[in-house]
């Protein structure tokens, strides 16, 4: 199970507290010697958080008694933190959250500009509300903010802004302050916090982001939210598109826009890093198997443009000379059918028609199979790209068969405006064929030549043939 963002540096404040224990032990006479293993404590204080029953009550308190007369002793301000933490985590009482309280100002006493017992303290504070619990725990730190209405939810906002004004930077301290603001009930400053945590956190985990992810319930939220920076916009289009497909769908053109204004953003940045870097440039190649991206022309065109960069750094110049080609180009909307069986390809109907992004795997290497199209009225594609979704073919290998009708009953052979070209893209296969701008409406038919049954020829019915015009 993955571990909660906040045991890390938890646990380096036990440490501390532990080594502190270790150079203050001859002042002690009470029983804190569980503090001599951090170890311990550490996974007393997370076992709520793993698949396992917490600790016993009376376990719990006895381990709180002793921070707190722990942190009497040293008064360090780690250990006054510690102490509140334990207090907030036994069963919830009003003297427990006035306790903890106390503790986390007494640390703040001794380290003023440290954000994490500030924000430890509107946490505290949160719990309470806006009851009358803990009267003079309020009424202290309403001293220092006396703008700030006298309420212990006032309070703990008021701490809040104050520690972001601490450490505007550090991504620990914001990603805990969300947690705060959610807990408030301010969805919309924790989605703000979360954006900037996932922008400036290199290692913003795989279980951060889907708690992040989880928080967004409308389009609006998504618009706040979700990040316009490359590759990080990927994990959003990712997440949503497999856990929660009729959102994506539902909210498709902001995971567009935010994917479009990333790539252009970046645009400088990866055309000199891309080939030198492998995670950008799997993640420009990611990019274009996406159907999103193949959809929305504000992504696909500077896509092009950026991954022709990349393939000519790669030795592929054909193949960038292609894609630049493309950018130029409008994709054309298509149906699509499938043939297994097309055993007279010139005589038989096209049929089960299928949208333009059906994704099902058709196999287009098989005996008398074959992949169709229909161009709409008034488009007049220029380019057709038939593409293998497999590494099992030699580059200039394949032939192909194109066949053309106008009534979808008599096909004939339907003649390129030149040769076919062959390219070989990260070991797969893609064939563009010139067409002469013929204008629909019309069918296409797509077999393979002389495939000679070698390997195979497979990708999903969506991605193995595309036009443009």
């Amino acid at each position: 199970m993955s571990t909660p963002p906040i045991r890390n540096v938890v646990a380096g404040v036990l440490l501390g507290a532990a080594a502190l224990w270790t150079t203050f032990q001859a002042q002690a006479s009470y029983r804190a010697a569980r503090f001599q293993n951090a170890e311990a404590v550490e996974a007393a204080l997370w076992q709520r958080y793993e698949d396992k029953p917490p600790p016993s009550d009376a376990f719990l308190a006895a381990l709180t008694d002793d921070a707190r007369q722990l942190a009497s002793n040293v008064n360090h301000p780690q250990l006054h933190y510690i102490a509140g933490e334990l207090t907030l985590r036994q069963k919830e009482h009003p003297a427990q959250i006035c306790s903890a309280l106390r503790s986390f100002t007494r640390a703040m006493g001794l380290a003023p500009t440290d954000a994490l017992y500030h924000i430890a303290w509107a946490k505290a504070a949160a719990r309470a509300g806006d009851s009358a619990l803990c009267p003079d725990e309020v009424a202290q730190t309403a001293k220092a903010f006396p703008e700030a209405e006298a309420t212990a939810t006032a309070l703990s906002r008021a701490r809040l802004t104050w520690a972001r004004h601490l450490q505007p930077r550090n991504v620990f301290t914001a990603y805990l302050a969300s947690l705060v603001y959610r807990s408030l009930g301010e969805q919309g400053q924790a989605l703000t916090l979360l954006r900037e945590v996932e922008r400036l956190n290199p290692q913003f985990t795989e279980a951060q982001q889907h708690y992040f992810y989880g928080l967004v319930t409308s389009q609006a939220e998504l618009k706040q939210a979700i990040t316009t920076k490359f590759p990080n916009v990927l994990n959003w289009i990712e997440y949503f598109a497999n856990q929660r497909p009729r959102e994506y769908q539902a909210w498709q053109q902001t995971f567009a826009h935010a994917l479009e204004v990333a790539l252009v953003e970046a645009a400088p940045t990866l055309q000199e890093e891309a080939a030198n870097s492998i995670p950008l440039n799997k993640a420009l190649k990611y990019t274009e198997r996406l159907p999103i991206s193949r959809s929305e022309e504000g992504i696909r065109r500077p896509l092009d443009r950026l991954l022709a960069e990349l393939y000519e750094q790669e030795g592929n110049p054909e193949w960038a000379a292609l894609l630049r080609q493309r950018s130029a180009l409008t994709r054309v909307n298509l149906l699509r059918s499938f043939l297994d069986k097309d055993v007279l390809p010139r005589e038989t109907m096209l049929s089960m028609w299928r949208s333009d992004f059906f994704s099902a795997e058709v196999a287009l290497h098989k005996r008398n199979s074959s992949v169709g199209i229909f161009v709409p009225e008034g488009r007049s594609p220029s380019l057709l790209l038939v593409r293998n979704g497999t590494k099992r073919i030699e580059r200039g290998r394949t032939s192909l068969d194109v066949l053309y009708s106008r009534d979808n009953i008599s096909f004939t052979p339907f003649k390129a405006a030149s040769e076919l070209r062959h390219f070989l893209v990260d070991g797969k296969e893609a064939i563009a064929v010139d067409l002469r701008g013929q204008t629909g409406p019309y069918f296409l038919k797509i077999r393979l030549g002389n495939f000679e049954g070698r390997g195979s020829f497979k990708n999903g019915l969506s991605a193995i043939v595309d036009a443009y015009e």
